[in-house]
């Protein structure tokens, strides 16, 4: 054999050698795993920090202070206490259904590589109980592999709804959440007029000595109070603003509820300052947050006169036509147009639950 024959066939032999490896390992990830792939297990009571990373996103730290957990990255505010618990919850049940690749090569593929993953930090006293990228949702799992290390996870249902949040999200957003039939007396004031009510019994009414309103309703104004004692911001402006610049000063339009507590009349009192974009800036007395609501919200929360009449009745379907079941509580709060546009859509399903 000439020496251009063995080199020919050391040739192919190489090429036959590179294309086996090539496969063996192509099928090591696409074969089913045999490796079992593991999580460290921690008890959500042992968890006093967590830090979670979002890909192109800010990164946010919260901390457990006493029995409050607080956001104190980037910002220092209390935390959503469901929003965290949910977190905690999801990292506690973390529950491993197999392994769904062992190669650094996937990480891209189940989105658990550095670019793309969510990166989730839980410790307690002082130290790292575990450390992961959270990637893609494939067939009822969630991809996860412990950071630094090849092996990918894949973990029962899907958990990452509770960690791809914004740095808003993880923050307390409820302004007043209270029930409304612990306040006894409410008052709005704005430059449409200033309205005072007190509760007599389930109901509310116009308090002594106020103006009468023409055709005043009580369900008007029971609403109206039952969203401000429910108010919950939409988000909340750049940390350097300030009350003044705001413009939530004394003279800002407001709404004061007052409720007995222990150590006597409790006041609860909402300002309204200036609007930025499709929101108003607000904030709560004795808070030092700045909030952002919405312009639906914060103009109901400014209401003139009309706000406390009846609501009129809908205009009757033609004839032919069946009559639309009433609209569910709190829809006739939404714009009118909106209004229509549900008052339509009942009238058509109930137009095609009369033909069947």
């Amino acid at each position: 054999m000439n020496k251009l024959s063995i080199a020919a066939v050391i040739l192919v032999v190489l090429l036959g050698l590179t294309l086996f490896k090539l496969q063996s390992e192509q099928q090591s990830d696409t074969a089913p795993v045999t490796e079992r792939v593991t999580l460290p297990k921690v008890a959500k009571e042992a968890i006093d920090a967590i830090e979670v990373s979002v890909p192109k996103g800010e990164s946010a730290r919260l901390e457990k202070r006493g029995e409050v957990w607080w956001v104190v990255k980037p910002v220092q505010t209390e935390a959503d206490q469901a929003v965290v618990d949910t977190a905690l919850n999801k990292i506690a049940e973390l529950e491993v259904t197999g392994t769904a690749a062992t190669k650094e090569a996937n990480h891209a593929r189940l989105e658990v590589d550095d670019a793309q993953a969510i990166h989730v930090v839980a410790q307690g006293g002082g130290k790292t109980l575990i450390d992961f990228r959270l990637g893609a949702y494939r067939s009822g799992n969630s991809m996860i592999r412990e950071s630094g290390k090849a092996p990918t996870a894949t973990v029962k249902g899907s958990i990452k709804y509770a960690f791809e949040r914004s740095v808003r999200d993880w923050r307390n957003r409820a302004i007043v959440k209270e029930d409304s039939a612990a306040f006894s007396e409410a008052t709005f004031e704005s430059p449409k007029g200033t309205f005072k009510f007190v509760r007599d019994g389930e109901e509310w009414k116009q308090a002594a000595g106020e103006a009468p309103i023409p055709e005043f309703d009580a369900g008007s104004a029971r609403m109206l109070i039952a969203s401000a004692a429910n108010l919950r911001a939409a988000d909340f402006p750049k940390p350097e603003l300030t009350a003044e610049e705001a413009n939530l000063g004394a003279n800002a339009a407001k709404v004061t509820l007052l409720k007995a507590g222990d150590a006597g009349q409790e006041m609860i009192q909402i300002r309204f300052g200036n609007k930025e974009g499709e929101n108003y800036y607000a904030m709560r007395e004795g808070r030092d947050v700045l909030y952002l609501v919405s312009s639906f919200v914060a103009e109901r929360m400014q209401p003139g006169p009309d706000a406390f009449k009846k609501k009129a009745e809908p205009p009757a379907p033609p004839p032919g036509e069946p009559v639309p079941q009433g609209m569910p509580q709190g829809m006739d709060q939404l714009p009118p147009e909106l209004q229509r546009q549900l008052q339509q859509q009942m009238q058509q399903q109930m137009q095609q639950q009369g033909g069947h």
